[in-house]
């Protein structure tokens, strides 16, 4: 019945040219894998798929299964590409903080990072989150030191409280003898937590002088001088007419020259916009800048999802045009759910109105439910090369490209269907 069903959508949906819609099929049938579980060797993954630099896979927030693909995925490229570097979605002092997490286990660094989250009702705040972040920890505990990874941050800043403790580590107890006025107003934002205008206009003008005087500074600090620098040069970003992917372009970009990650492989586990390589909504994703920048080749991994949920911020925009019957009758129907006033379970599937993407039905009939599967759209003589088919998400929030010329693997090259993922379970707020 649900295959009869489906013919007849692809039918309504592709009109008199239902070869087209047996085409596409066919092709996606042929180039797909279940990766529920984990990953093996695939004829997906060809030599051209490694040859690439950076592997980015762009998620939705709030939805809980990804959490686990992101571990799969990431073991995975580790294993089979050599890639020990993972970006995140989060700026250079949590990044330091889940580095110390990785080496150390003191998990009071993972409960600063997620009590920040947690006081800012992100969706990054959920138990599946965390819990990935400890199964990095056992795996990166049994690597040997030439195969240890490190987390790299690229996002603005996040959490201004967290910054003078990071600033003390960096910074340490040695006197700067030719910057002394310099390490003076710098202790000022070490001693208290800084505003961001009054940190960015520091920094900006800091920098001009850690450049010109690096040997001095590479006394001063020792070990902690690339990584200080790299932090002052993200703050001089800000306030500088630039977007949130512009800033974190850079942020990557200087961090890569500071470190000499030229021709380091990496891995990305991102919000969805960021992965995309070409501009969308008349921006720039961060994925497009690196292409812009000639900083390697990319390959993006993007998520979609069908009768799937995601935990929803539940702040006072939504609040506004919710009825509260229908946020109660949702917390109703997932009894386990916290119930703080701070999340929603909320619906997500692709196949719905508010976030409609063209074509989905077609990885419906070449997938199982209660499953994550991968589908490779840029394989020879795929349809996705002169098809928009998947490229957009329309609705309430929609995704949209800015150059209707381009075809779907101008944006994307894989995609990573996931059907009947729960939503993340939001940590309660007393817990941390």
């Amino acid at each position: 019945m649900t295959k009869y069903f489906f013919a007849g959508l692809l039918l309504c949906m592709f009109g008199p040219g239902s070869a087209q819609a047996d085409s596409v099929t066919n092709y996606l049938k042929a180039n797909h894998l279940d990766i529920t579980s984990g990953i093996r060797k695939n004829s997906l993954f060809d030599t051209g798929f490694f040859r690439n630099q950076y592997f980015l896979f762009g998620e939705t927030h709030g939805s809980a299964w990804p959490q686990r693909t992101d571990s799969i995925l990431f073991t995975f490229l580790h294993r089979q590409a050599g890639v020990r570097h993972y970006i995140a979605e989060v700026d250079a002092t949590k990044a330091h903080l889940l580095n110390q997490y990785l080496q150390t286990g003191n998990e009071e660094h993972l409960r600063q990072v997620f009590a920040s989250w947690v006081r800012d009702t992100a969706q990054w705040a959920n138990r599946e989150h965390i819990e990935k972040w400890k199964e990095l920890r056992t795996i990166y505990q049994q690597l040997p030191k030439r195969q240890k990874f490190e987390v790299v941050g690229i996002d603005v800043p996040q959490d201004y409280g967290l910054l003078p403790a990071y600033l003390r580590k960096l910074v340490g107890e040695k006197p700067w003898k030719r910057h002394q006025s310099l390490h003076d107003s710098l202790q000022q934002f070490i001693d208290s937590t800084p505003s961001r205008a009054r940190f960015v206009s520091f920094c900006k003008s800091l920098l001009p002088v850690l450049v010109k005087d690096s040997a001095a500074f590479q006394k001063y600090l020792g070990v902690s001088h690339l990584p200080f620098r790299h932090l002052v040069t993200s703050f001089t970003h800000l306030n500088a007419g630039l977007n949130r992917d512009a800033v974190m372009a850079r942020n990557f970009q200087n961090a890569v020259q500071l470190f000499r990650w030229q021709e380091k492989k990496m891995y990305g586990f991102l919000g969805f916009f960021h992965t995309l390589q070409t501009s969308y909504n008349n921006n720039v994703p961060f994925a497009a800048w690196l292409k812009q920048m000639n900083m390697g080749a990319v390959v993006s991994l993007q998520m979609y999802a069908l009768d799937s949920e995601r935990a929803l911020r539940y702040l006072s925009g939504l609040r506004a045009v919710m009825p509260k019957a229908y946020a109660d009758r949702m917390l109703q129907q997932h009894p386990s759910f916290p119930n703080d006033g701070r999340y929603l379970p909320y619906s997500l599937s692709n196949d719905a109105p508010m976030m409609a993407v063209d074509g989905i039905a077609l990885l419906k009939v070449a997938s199982q439910p209660n499953a994550v599967t991968l589908f490779k759209i840029n394989s020879t003589n795929s349809p996705f090369g002169k098809s928009t088919l998947l490229s957009e998400i329309k609705g309430i929030q929609p995704v949209l490209r800015t150059n209707k010329e381009q075809t779907t693997i101008n944006a994307f090259q894989y995609v990573i269907l996931f059907r009947n993922s729960p939503a993340a379970m939001p940590l309660p707020a007393q817990r941390l």
